[in-house]
């Protein structure tokens, strides 16, 4: 529900710049709609708080298997490796790591048709590795680049912001 509240909000911001000043009337009225979105968009991160426990509050392995049983809800195949997650790490960081494996998994329900797959969390020398790999057709990395997809590009946003980096590896007929 916040996600498509979100969308929506970002379709009518959009449509309000293309508007300009044509009508005020219609521009109050988008303007009303956007105040309407953005209360929508309140209450729903209200009501996912209340019912959805926060990575701070389960724990980032915790989270993640709770993720992994999500995917298999879905029909998806996963191998889940998690060792050694450092109990200090920063809020900031283990959501940003599972934001990233949940990305990862969607576009293995999505691109790969929901192909096996191994999700591996390892804690190593005050670091922390998310290796996701799947066995599904792989495809062009410069292709899916051109495409203009948002998920890759947000993945590796979300890992500089954490003070990572990001690494995508993918050839036609090898996974990824």
């Amino acid at each position: 529900l916040g996600r498509k509240a979100a969308q929506l909000e970002m379709r009518l911001r959009g449509l309000l710049e293309e508007m300009g000043s044509r009508s005020e009337e219609s521009a109050t009225l988008l303007v009303d709609l956007l105040n309407e979105v953005g209360a929508l968009r309140q209450v729903a991160g209200v009501v996912s708080s209340r019912f959805h426990p926060t990575i701070e509050e389960r724990g980032l392995a915790k989270s993640i298997r709770a993720l992994a049983a999500e995917h298999r809800q879905h029909g998806g195949e996963l191998a889940v490796v998690i060792k050694t997650v450092p109990a200090d790490l920063s809020p900031d960081k283990a959501t940003a790591i599972y934001r990233v494996a949940q990305e990862a998994l969607r576009n293995i329900r999505r691109h790969a048709k929901n192909a096996p797959a191994r999700l591996e969390l390892i804690g190593r020398d005050g670091e922390v590795r998310l290796t996701v790999k799947d066995t599904g057709p792989g495809f062009e990395l410069e292709a899916a680049h051109r495409s203009g997809g948002a998920g890759m590009r947000t993945m590796q946003d979300r890992a500089m912001v954490a003070g990572g980096s990001f690494l995508l590896t993918a050839k036609p007929g090898h996974g990824c």
